[in-house]
């Protein structure tokens, strides 16, 4: 079974390049989040918060298109996936 950050590694490697918005990539737009956390200095789980925030999207592009009626679900997706691999303040 592939690690938990292998899985995510391939998540942005298959569709981390789909739009989040006009402009920018969801992969784009989760290392600028990540790296604004960075510069300001915050606690390592909220650094990793700010790079995995969207995964949830990411995993439900990865079964269909991008379903605005779906987006709704993206939360629990998220939680699903990293629950158990990723302490609390992180999930």
């Amino acid at each position: 079974m592939k690690s938990i950050v292998d899985q995510i590694f391939e998540l942005f490697d298959e569709v981390g390049d789909s739009r989040c918005g006009d402009e920018i990539s969801y992969l784009d737009h989760s290392l600028y989040c990540a790296q604004l956390a960075v510069q300001d200095e915050l606690e390592h789980s909220l650094i990793a918060a700010c790079l995995l925030h969207d995964i949830g999207h990411l995993l439900q592009l990865r079964k269909a298109p991008y379903d605005i009626t779906l987006s709704s679900l993206h939360p629990r997706l998220a939680h699903d996936f990293l629950c158990g691999h990723f302490p609390e303040s992180v999930v």
